[in-house]
């Protein structure tokens, strides 16, 4: 069953206006407010999902072995001027 026109219509223009929407996303490296880090080596995704559940959120990532099992990752806390 294919979409009808009016379906159509709507996906292209939803899809145009996306790629026309100003960027708003901030980036953390222009950020000058003081904040603690954390870099953790060996992380398992049930680790990386723990420490994001406990209020931090992942500013950096990195894959540790070929096997995509472990990741070196670099957390700040998900508040004030880091805050999203």
């Amino acid at each position: 069953m294919s979409p009808t026109p009016v379906r159509r219509f709507l996906l292209l223009a939803a899809i145009t206006f996306g790629l026309f929407l100003p960027a708003t996303a901030q980036d953390d490296r222009a950020n000058i407010a003081p904040t603690l880090w954390q870099v953790w080596t060996g992380q398992s995704f049930n680790d990386i999902n723990n420490t994001v559940g406990q209020g931090y959120r992942i500013v950096d990532i990195r894959i540790d072995n070929q096997t995509a099992s472990t990741f070196t990752v670099t957390y700040v806390h998900n508040s004030g001027a880091y805050g999203r």
